[in-house]
C-alpha cells in the first residue's frame, strides 16, 4: 500500500499566512499608513495656515476668522 500525497494535502499549511506576518501584507499596511500620514499632514498644514491668518488678523470669533481668511488672499486683513 502506497501513500498518495497530493498538493492539496500540503498547500493549506503553506497557503495560510496571516496578513501581518506575510511580506505583502506588511508592505500594504505601510503604504496605507503612508497615505493616512500624508492626508493628515495636508490637513495639519491647512489648519496651521488658517490659525496663522486668524492670529495675524486678530480674529477672535469663527465668523471673524472666516472673513479674515477670505480677505487675507485679496486685500489683507
Amino acid at each position: 500500500m502506497g501513500v498518495l500525497v497530493t498538493t492539496q494535502a500540503i498547500s493549506p499549511a503553506v497557503s495560510f499566512a496571516p496578513r501581518l506576518l506575510s511580506d505583502g501584507g506588511r508592505i500594504e499596511d505601510q503604504a496605507d499608513w503612508a497615505i493616512i500620514g500624508a492626508v493628515a499632514g495636508l490637513f495639519g498644514l491647512g489648519l496651521g495656515v488658517v490659525a496663522y491668518i486668524c492670529g495675524v488678523c486678530q480674529a477672535r470669533s469663527f465668523n471673524a476668522c472666516v472673513d479674515a481668511v477670505r480677505n487675507y488672499w485679496g486685500s489683507g486683513c
